[in-house]
Protein backbone atom coordinates (compact mmCIF):
# COMPACT_ATOMS: atom_id res chain seq x y z
CA UNK A 1 0.00 0.00 0.00
CA UNK A 2 2.87 2.35 0.79
CA UNK A 3 4.33 1.97 -2.74
CA UNK A 4 0.93 2.70 -4.30
CA UNK A 5 0.61 5.87 -2.24
CA UNK A 6 4.16 6.85 -3.13
CA UNK A 7 3.44 6.37 -6.84
CA UNK A 8 0.16 8.24 -6.55
CA UNK A 9 1.89 11.03 -4.70
CA UNK A 10 4.52 11.46 -7.42
CA UNK A 11 1.85 11.39 -10.13
CA UNK A 12 -0.39 13.79 -8.25
CA UNK A 13 2.29 16.25 -7.29
CA UNK A 14 4.33 16.38 -10.50
CA UNK A 15 2.73 14.76 -13.55
CA UNK A 16 -1.01 15.43 -13.27
CA UNK A 17 -0.61 19.15 -12.50
CA UNK A 18 1.43 19.67 -15.66
CA UNK A 19 -1.11 17.74 -17.71
CA UNK A 20 -3.94 19.75 -16.15
CA UNK A 21 -2.08 22.98 -16.86
CA UNK A 22 -1.73 22.14 -20.53
CA UNK A 23 -5.34 20.95 -20.82
CA UNK A 24 -6.66 24.06 -19.07
CA UNK A 25 -4.50 26.29 -21.28
CA UNK A 26 -5.85 24.70 -24.43
CA UNK A 27 -9.46 24.85 -23.23
CA UNK A 28 -9.35 28.41 -21.93
CA UNK A 29 -7.45 29.76 -24.94
CA UNK A 30 -9.93 28.06 -27.28
CA UNK A 31 -12.48 30.60 -26.05
CA UNK A 32 -10.64 33.09 -28.23
CA UNK A 33 -10.61 30.77 -31.22
CA UNK A 34 -14.29 29.88 -31.24
CA UNK A 35 -15.88 33.20 -30.32
CA UNK A 36 -15.88 36.64 -31.97
CA UNK A 37 -13.54 37.89 -29.22
CA UNK A 38 -10.53 37.39 -31.50
CA UNK A 39 -11.86 40.00 -33.92
CA UNK A 40 -12.00 42.64 -31.21
CA UNK A 41 -8.51 41.71 -30.03
CA UNK A 42 -7.15 41.86 -33.55
CA UNK A 43 -8.36 45.43 -34.01
CA UNK A 44 -7.13 46.92 -30.72
CA UNK A 45 -3.94 46.09 -28.82
CA UNK A 46 -5.33 47.21 -25.44
CA UNK A 47 -8.40 45.02 -25.88
CA UNK A 48 -6.15 42.14 -26.87
CA UNK A 49 -4.06 42.56 -23.71
CA UNK A 50 -7.18 42.73 -21.53
CA UNK A 51 -8.61 39.58 -23.11
CA UNK A 52 -5.35 37.69 -22.68
CA UNK A 53 -4.89 38.78 -19.05
CA UNK A 54 -8.42 37.68 -18.15
CA UNK A 55 -7.89 34.34 -19.87
CA UNK A 56 -4.50 33.88 -18.16
CA UNK A 57 -5.97 34.68 -14.73
CA UNK A 58 -8.84 32.29 -15.38
CA UNK A 59 -6.44 29.53 -16.35
CA UNK A 60 -4.28 30.24 -13.27
CA UNK A 61 -7.26 29.95 -10.91
CA UNK A 62 -8.66 26.84 -12.53
CA UNK A 63 -5.34 24.99 -12.38
CA UNK A 64 -4.49 26.17 -8.87
CA UNK A 65 -7.82 25.04 -7.44
CA UNK A 66 -7.80 21.73 -9.34
CA UNK A 67 -4.32 20.89 -8.09
CA UNK A 68 -5.36 21.80 -4.53
CA UNK A 69 -8.42 19.53 -4.82
CA UNK A 70 -6.36 16.69 -6.26
CA UNK A 71 -3.70 17.03 -3.58
CA UNK A 72 -6.27 17.21 -0.78
CA UNK A 73 -7.96 14.12 -2.20
CA UNK A 74 -4.68 12.22 -2.16
CA UNK A 75 -3.99 13.34 1.41
CA UNK A 76 -7.43 12.17 2.50
CA UNK A 77 -6.97 8.88 0.63
CA UNK A 78 -3.67 8.26 2.44
CA UNK A 79 -5.29 9.09 5.76
CA UNK A 80 -8.20 6.73 5.06
CA UNK A 81 -5.86 3.80 4.44
CA UNK A 82 -3.72 4.43 7.49
CA UNK A 83 -6.63 4.29 9.99
CA UNK A 84 -7.84 1.08 11.60
CA UNK A 85 -11.46 -0.08 11.25
CA UNK A 86 -12.48 1.52 14.55
CA UNK A 87 -11.32 4.96 13.41
CA UNK A 88 -12.86 4.71 9.94
CA UNK A 89 -16.37 5.29 11.27
CA UNK A 90 -15.44 8.62 12.80
CA UNK A 91 -13.33 9.50 9.77
CA UNK A 92 -16.22 8.71 7.43
CA UNK A 93 -18.62 10.79 9.52
CA UNK A 94 -16.28 13.79 9.17
CA UNK A 95 -15.25 13.29 5.53
CA UNK A 96 -16.48 16.63 4.21
CA UNK A 97 -15.12 18.82 7.03
CA UNK A 98 -11.73 17.08 6.84
CA UNK A 99 -11.61 17.44 3.06
CA UNK A 100 -12.58 21.13 3.28
CA UNK A 101 -9.87 21.68 5.89
CA UNK A 102 -7.30 20.02 3.63
CA UNK A 103 -8.38 22.06 0.58
CA UNK A 104 -8.23 25.35 2.48
CA UNK A 105 -4.76 24.46 3.73
CA UNK A 106 -3.69 23.76 0.15
CA UNK A 107 -5.07 27.04 -1.22
CA UNK A 108 -4.01 29.54 1.45
CA UNK A 109 -0.32 30.51 1.30
CA UNK A 110 1.61 28.91 4.18
CA UNK A 111 2.86 32.25 5.50
CA UNK A 112 -0.69 33.63 5.68
CA UNK A 113 -2.29 30.44 6.92
CA UNK A 114 -3.47 29.52 10.37
CA UNK A 115 -2.77 26.32 12.20
CA UNK A 116 -6.31 25.11 11.64
CA UNK A 117 -9.46 26.52 10.04
CA UNK A 118 -11.89 24.22 11.82
CA UNK A 119 -13.18 24.52 15.35
CA UNK A 120 -13.07 20.75 15.83
CA UNK A 121 -9.80 19.45 17.27
CA UNK A 122 -10.33 16.02 15.68
CA UNK A 123 -10.53 17.53 12.18
CA UNK A 124 -7.37 19.54 12.78
CA UNK A 125 -5.52 16.49 14.08
CA UNK A 126 -6.55 14.33 11.13
CA UNK A 127 -5.66 17.10 8.65
CA UNK A 128 -2.23 17.45 10.28
CA UNK A 129 -1.64 13.71 10.05
CA UNK A 130 -2.93 13.50 6.47
CA UNK A 131 -0.51 15.97 4.91
CA UNK A 132 1.89 14.01 2.72
CA UNK A 133 3.95 16.90 1.43
CA UNK A 134 5.62 20.00 2.75
CA UNK A 135 2.98 22.71 2.56
CA UNK A 136 5.44 25.46 1.60
CA UNK A 137 7.20 23.58 -1.17
CA UNK A 138 4.01 22.10 -2.54
CA UNK A 139 2.29 25.50 -2.52
CA UNK A 140 5.20 27.00 -4.48
CA UNK A 141 4.97 24.13 -6.97
CA UNK A 142 1.22 24.74 -7.42
CA UNK A 143 1.88 28.43 -8.05
CA UNK A 144 4.61 27.66 -10.59
CA UNK A 145 2.45 25.16 -12.47
CA UNK A 146 -0.47 27.61 -12.41
CA UNK A 147 1.79 30.37 -13.74
CA UNK A 148 2.87 27.98 -16.47
CA UNK A 149 -0.80 27.42 -17.33
CA UNK A 150 -1.47 31.16 -17.40
CA UNK A 151 1.56 31.82 -19.60
CA UNK A 152 0.65 29.02 -22.00
CA UNK A 153 -2.92 30.34 -22.17
CA UNK A 154 -1.70 33.84 -22.99
CA UNK A 155 0.67 32.54 -25.67
CA UNK A 156 -1.97 30.30 -27.25
CA UNK A 157 -4.59 33.03 -26.95
CA UNK A 158 -2.30 35.50 -28.70
CA UNK A 159 -1.74 32.96 -31.46
CA UNK A 160 -5.49 32.47 -31.89
CA UNK A 161 -6.12 36.21 -31.93
CA UNK A 162 -3.58 36.68 -34.70
CA UNK A 163 -4.31 33.62 -36.82
CA UNK A 164 -7.90 32.54 -36.41
CA UNK A 165 -10.95 33.40 -38.42
CA UNK A 166 -13.89 33.16 -36.12
CA UNK A 167 -17.54 32.74 -37.05
CA UNK A 168 -19.16 36.06 -37.75
CA UNK A 169 -15.90 37.79 -38.63
CA UNK A 170 -17.19 38.96 -41.98
CA UNK A 171 -20.46 40.33 -40.56
CA UNK A 172 -19.13 42.00 -37.42
CA UNK A 173 -17.97 45.23 -39.02
CA UNK A 174 -21.09 45.71 -41.15
CA UNK A 175 -24.17 47.60 -40.06
CA UNK A 176 -27.63 46.48 -41.04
Amino acid sequence: MKSILSSLSILTIYIFPLMMALAASVLVSSIVRFTPVANRGRRDLVTSIKILLVLGATSFLIVFVLIALLSAGLDYFSCWHSVDNYGKGRLQANTLPIFVELVIRKIVPPLLGHFCYSDDVYICTVADAASLTSQSLHWIWRVLVSLFAASATIIMGRFWIRHSTTPGAANEGQEH
